[in-house]
């Protein structure tokens, strides 16, 4: 994950990787897309770097 990013800066969900929706319900993959083009503060990032 890159260091240009911190807590408290505002993210845009650009695209989701085939990897983390194949395996999910049709419901459950609607509603992550549900979440594309959308922003939000990033709250917190684990010790994997994940925001």
């Amino acid at each position: 994950m890159s260091d240009d990013i911190r807590v408290g800066d505002r993210v845009r969900l650009l695209g989701l990787p085939d990897w983390l929706l194949h395996d999910l319900p049709a419901s459950e993959q609607a509603e992550m897309r549900g979440f594309l083009g959308q922003s939000c503060a990033v709250s917190e990032i684990d010790a994997h770097g994940y925001y």
